[in-house]
């Protein structure tokens, strides 16, 4: 019943098998990342007409963000850091301010005791 498909070419008698050889890997950072793999046969009657490798990793937290929403990540992550760089800013701002006016303040006091407009005090 098949034959005709498969003499026609709309089917492949073909066999896909899927083995997860490594679960729950992580690679350790301090050695780098994992750039290559090699994946050896051990019977020699096995024909392979083509192979391919697929890594399905299963990220956690902020990296889990990154990799599925990088724009939305990159905006939050950006606003946030600008919001705490005002908050900085504006209470820097806010205490050169403060030391300011209380530097002008003395320098006022100390300006009023010293000139009494050619009068003693005695004279109010």
């Amino acid at each position: 019943a098949f034959s005709f498909f498969m003499l026609a070419g709309y089917m492949e008698e073909t066999q896909q098998l899927i083995i997860p050889i490594f679960e729950g890997f992580a690679a350790d950072s301090d050695l780098g990342s994992v750039e290559s793999a090699r994946v050896t046969l051990s019977k020699p009657g096995i024909e392979v007409y083509a192979a391919s490798i697929r890594i399905d990793a299963q990220f956690r937290g902020l990296r889990y963000f990154m990799y599925w929403w990088p724009l939305t990540t990159c905006a939050v992550i950006v606003e946030y850091f600008v919001f705490w760089e005002l908050v900085v800013l504006f209470a820097l701002r806010h205490w050169i301010n403060k030391k300011r006016r209380a530097l002008a303040l003395d320098d006022d006091d100390d300006n009023d005791a010293a000139y009494d407009g050619g009068r003693g005090r005695d004279q109010w």
